[in-house]
């Protein structure tokens, strides 16, 4: 545990948002959701958020431990009135539509899937130890990701890969068995094709591409040079899957608690400029998901209540879309 000193180092500390969304996931789970998803992904989870929070210093760090000691409604209604109304359930909504996706992707014939962003999710990992014969890539930078392969390093026993199957590599890639790999990539700058042709991607295979939580941390000029790179390298017909923030805003909490992080949001995107946005790349649009039907799904029918009610209000969107087919 870190110091809960206030001065703020002068390097970029992990991610903060990244950790709340881990965090947010494993409530969810451990108040009545984990039939969903598995006891396994309920103690992946709690282990990255336990390495997560060695990062936290100061307001952050005292947010946090307060938090934890309190009863699980008073959480709830802390985040629910900081950052939105159901927020553990969005969240935990979020994963499980990429979840069932990604299972449907892989029936559908899907060979290969890239993570961009992959913050302390651990659906990259699972995908690949419950399908094996799926290349696996997840594609992130800084100190999240070091604090991730930290975690990748350090399971606890119950919870460990098999012994000997995490490598790394001499670009400092994080190869996990003969399928999944953890690579450093700044999505603003690097050559998306080039990093991954070189652990062994082929743009000949049926490929799906997930982006959560990731366009706000990009301008809208690399927003639009990723979408760009990604009709490149997809077949057609491939799919993307992205969110988007309908406005960047937030609590004074929150936005004191990214400050002390030095995390910037850079981009937001309103619903109906999204099908032009992405038209722009030759993708198109295929399917939208929102708050208040994603809670209604769960029964948690006051949150979803607030959405229908509030459609104004900031919020993120997630759509699918499709690469279509070239002329």
């Amino acid at each position: 545990m870190q110091s809960k000193h206030e001065s703020i180092p002068d390097d970029i500390k992990p991610s903060v948002t990244a950790l709340s969304v881990a965090m947010a996931f494993a409530r969810s789970l451990d108040t009545g959701h984990v039939y969903l998803f598995s006891k396994q992904e309920l103690a992946l989870i709690k282990h990255f958020v336990n390495i997560g929070k060695q990062s936290l210093y100061g307001f952050n760090w005292v947010l946090s431990e307060s938090l934890s000691h309190m009863p699980y409604s008073i959480q709830q209604s802390f985040f629910n009135a900081v950052v939105v109304p159901g927020y553990d359930q969005l969240i935990m909504l979020r994963k499980l539509m990429i979840k069932n996706k990604i299972e449907s992707a892989i029936e559908a014939g899907v060979e290969q899937i890239i993570f961009l962003g992959g913050g302390y999710d651990i659906r990259a990992l699972v995908t690949a130890l419950i399908h094996p014969d799926i290349r696996v890539y997840e594609l992130d930078r800084g100190p999240t990701r070091e604090h991730k392969i930290k975690g990748l390093k350090t399971m606890p026993q119950e919870i460990s890969l098999e012994e000997g199957s995490i490598t790394e590599l001499s670009d400092g890639t994080i190869s996990v068995g003969n399928n999944l790999k953890y690579i450093e990539c700044d999505l603003g700058k690097n050559d998306l094709l080039n990093t991954l042709e070189v652990h062994g991607f082929e743009k000949e295979k049926k490929t799906l591409v997930i982006g959560e939580g990731l366009t706000m941390y990009l301008s809208q000029e690399e927003n639009r040079a990723l979408l760009t790179s990604l009709a490149k390298i997809l077949k057609d017909n491939d799919e993307v899957l992205l969110s988007f923030m309908s406005e960047i805003a937030s609590s004074k909490i929150a936005e004191a608690s990214l400050k002390r992080s030095k995390e910037t949001y850079r981009f937001s995107l309103a619903p109906q400029n999204v099908i032009a946005f992405v038209e722009e790349s030759g993708f198109c649009v295929d399917r939208k998901f929102v708050a208040a039907s994603m809670l209604d799904e769960v029964g948690d029918l006051s949150a979803a209540d607030y959405h229908k009610k509030n459609k104004n209000r900031p919020k993120e969107y997630y759509y699918y879309y499709k690469n279509p087919r070239k002329n």
